[in-house]
């Protein structure tokens, strides 16, 4: 009786949180949306509802922003020789190809421009390939703690899961 009781009271509290997330991020997320879809017409050439302004000025915000190169290079520093630094600079550009980094970084960009704000979940480690398994979680989709504005300090935060690996 109390692994029901248990089981209600935590279902009444995961409602609880996403219908104060929901009720908070609901008015941008439809302004959002509709600006997605003015953006998504006006790129349609001959169709064109609107001025290509915005598209223009966006894409050449997003163009000074996103490098799909490696950002980072190791020097060497005090205790550390040549050799190591060869070996995790090679590493660094290992795991940037195979963790597909260049397209998950546009996305992380394009998020962050059009919203105003962009996410990556890293939490996820494949333990086979040895590598994290990061991915930009949409922000449309997404739901976070109102209270609190820092990211680290957040009591929750959900996203709808619109597809599985099965």
């Amino acid at each position: 009786m109390d692994k029901i009781k248990d089981k209600n009271s935590l279902l009444g509290e995961i409602q609880t949180k996403y219908n104060e997330a929901f009720e908070f991020l609901q008015a941008r997320k439809k302004r959002q949306a509709a600006q997605l879809k003015l953006l998504i017409n006006i790129q349609k050439g001959d169709q064109t509802i609107s001025s290509t302004l915005l598209l223009t000025l966006f894409n050449r915000v997003m163009s000074s922003l996103y490098d799909d190169k490696l950002q980072i290079k190791f020097l060497p520093s005090q205790g550390i020789n040549q050799d190591q630094i060869n070996a995790y600079n090679t590493l660094s550009q290992s795991d940037y190809l195979e963790m597909g980094k260049a397209k998950l970084d546009y996305d992380w960009c394009w998020d962050t421009l059009f919203y105003g704000r962009g996410y990556m979940e890293t939490y996820n480690f494949d333990k086979k390939r040895k590598i994290m398994c990061p991915h930009v979680i949409n922000p449309l989709v997404f739901g976070y703690d109102p209270v609190v504005s820092e990211v680290q300090e957040w009591r929750y935060y959900w996203k709808w899961i619109t597809k599985n690996k099965w």
